[in-house]
């Protein structure tokens, strides 16, 4: 059951950082601008 729950932990660390790096690269090609109106 622990095993399990590393498993899960470890899937959803990959996709935040999967999610962070895909919107570092959005900012880098449209701007810092579209983050701060994501923001607000």
């Amino acid at each position: 059951m622990r095993s399990a729950l590393n498993i899960v932990n470890l899937v959803l660390i990959a996709v935040l950082i999967v999610a962070a790096v895909s919107v570092q690269a959005r900012v880098e090609t449209s701007g810092v601008m579209p983050l701060y109106t994501l923001v607000h």
